[in-house]
């Protein structure tokens, strides 16, 4: 039995499965985030203002990512993890190829409704198989190495497409980013082996938990720092979606920058900044999490009330050398939380309800964090406009600048919680289950 253990424990096939798992996540972000670059472009054909360009970038892929993303999460405790993801990654590429054809508005708010419903899944699934790839102390630097999918997949997605835009139009670069998924469900599906469920957690005592949301919400209620940590989660993306969504359009607005230099600009702030954040954030994490759990959360807390005024500073800055610089070195700061947050959250949730979990947080974080944010600073920018404010857009960033401080102070009080949360939790690398 030790031997075998042994060879889950360092069986290669879970880095072939990293690398997959991050390669799927990277095209998750490059279609999710395709339409912010060609803001602008689409704002123009559509006759759009800022409310309407939020509800496209924000919201209308939020709450499709809210309805479907728990019962997909329920789904993932119940079936073949691989193959729901292949299945997800089909549909939602189908679906990006399909904007490149869409006529209407309207249309187009539909197409991201499905990709919101589709893409709702990935993660999910991708962190449950995790889970049951890399012990608890080695969780936190899959995790922040997985996550550097979504500043690639960004810089991929603002450089490519502020490139294309202007070579092939905004419809074309769409039908471009669509096609490489559908292959890369074929591969997933073809070469990833399905994990046992709970490979790196002791046996359960007692009868097994049922995902459920009745399970979910008696886990949330049993330990606090699950619901901090939710929380803080959902006003740190509350704050960096509500930037990000709407610097390009304050680059080209204030500053005349061409879609192209935009993009360039776009993708080595979150590409080349956020590639350093990310997994510098899952070996902080589990560096400190050695000595105690609660120390992961402490240490957000730090990087991220450091990472607010920055943002601020780079809105406000009177040129675009200072703006690249603060929101350089907030893009670094900002991105460490990823790792150190999922790390935590799923060390303390029960295995047999992480994909649930998972679901859960993640939903909070897209409904209330990647829809709010763009859609309340695009409303805030328009009633800036409407009474006369100068520069409106500048303004209306206050708001998600203020949601990373409340964040800040949210991480700090979930690391009040972990240790309490965390008891009797073995943080040694040892398998307990055999595959």
């Amino acid at each position: 039995m030790a031997d075998e253990q042994d060879a889950v424990k360092l069986s290669p096939h879970r880095w072939y499965v990293l690398i997959v798992l991050a390669i799927v996540y990277t095209i998750y972000n490059v279609d999710r985030n395709l339409v912010v670059i060609l803001a602008e472009p689409i704002r123009a054909e559509f006759a759009l203002n800022d409310t309407q360009l939020g509800l496209l970038t924000g919201m209308s892929f939020a709450l499709a990512f809210a309805i479907a993303g728990i019962p997909l999460g329920f789904l993932t405790d119940r079936m073949n993890r691989t193959r729901l993801l292949a299945i997800l990654l089909t549909v939602w590429s189908i679906v990006t190829a399909v904007c490149a054809f869409v006529r209407t508005f309207p249309t187009l708010i539909l197409t991201r409704v499905a990709i919101g419903a589709a893409e709702s899944g990935a993660a999910p699934t991708s962190l449950s198989i995790l889970s049951d790839y890399f012990p608890k102390s080695q969780r936190g630097r899959a995790i922040g190495l997985f996550y550097l999918a979504t500043p690639v997949g960004l810089a991929l997605g603002f450089a490519i497409g502020g490139y294309l835009v202007g070579m092939v139009g905004w419809r074309n670069v769409f039908l471009i980013a669509g096609i490489p998924g559908v292959f890369l469900a074929l591969l997933v599906l073809l070469t990833m082996r399905e994990p046992v469920r709970g490979t790196f957690e002791p046996a359960q005592k007692g009868p097994a938990l049922v995902s459920s949301l009745g399970s979910v919400l008696g886990a949330i209620g049993q330990k606090k720092t699950l619901l901090l940590l939710m929380l803080a989660a959902i006003t740190i993306i509350m704050g960096q979606a509500g930037l990000s969504a709407f610097l390009p359009s304050l680059l080209v607005r204030e500053f005349q920058l061409s879609l192209e230099h935009t993009g360039l600009f776009m993708a080595a702030i979150h590409g080349v900044g956020g590639a350093i954040g990310m997994p510098l954030g899952g070996f902080m994490s589990d560096y400190v999490s050695k000595r105690s759990l609660a120390f992961a959360p402490r240490m957000v807390s730090i990087l991220v009330f450091m990472a607010a005024p920055l943002a601020l500073a780079g809105c406000f800055a009177p040129n675009i050398v200072l703006t690249g610089v603060c929101f350089f070195i907030y893009s670094i700061l900002i991105h460490t939380y990823l790792g150190p947050t999922l790390s935590t959250y799923l060390t303390i949730a029960p295995a047999e309800l992480r994909g649930a979990m998972s679901a859960a947080i993640l939903v909070g974080m897209n409904l209330f964090g990647s829809g709010v944010g763009p859609q309340v600073t695009g409303i805030v920018s328009d009633l800036f406009s409407h009474w006369g404010v100068d520069q409106p857009l500048r303004m209306a960033m206050l708001f998600p600048a203020a949601c990373l401080f409340i964040s800040a102070g949210l991480y700090l009080a979930a690391s009040g919680t972990t240790a309490k949360d965390a008891e009797g939790i073995d943080m040694s690398d040892a398998p307990a289950r055999a595959h």
